[in-house]
């Protein structure tokens, strides 16, 4: 993927473990399993096929660190469905 964001992906395969421990403290402040990452903003997706595979990237650099690959998993969802899963979490 030859574009913009080739840069920033060079920059994250160099660095996962500071990846890896971002996403470690960020989570930290989540009661439950469940973190949501919110990505774009106004007019992000109008070059959809950057923006996702931008994100596919990360999600493989961080799931190939020996860590990262062990305690996270990744999945795209509404917010609804988000929220459905913290509450099931909360029961539990």
């Amino acid at each position: 993927m030859k574009n913009h964001y080739s840069g920033r992906l060079n920059d994250h395969r160099r660095n996962t473990d500071s990846m890896v421990a971002c996403i470690k403290k960020y989570a930290s402040h989540y009661r439950t399993n469940n973190v949501m990452f919110t990505i774009g903003a106004d007019f992000a997706y109008q070059y959809a096929n950057l923006s996702y595979g931008y994100i596919e990237e990360i999600v493989k650099i961080v799931s190939e660190h020996p860590e990262g690959g062990r305690i996270f998993k990744f999945k795209y969802s509404t917010v609804e469905e988000f929220i459905s899963a913290v509450k099931k979490e909360g029961e539990k």
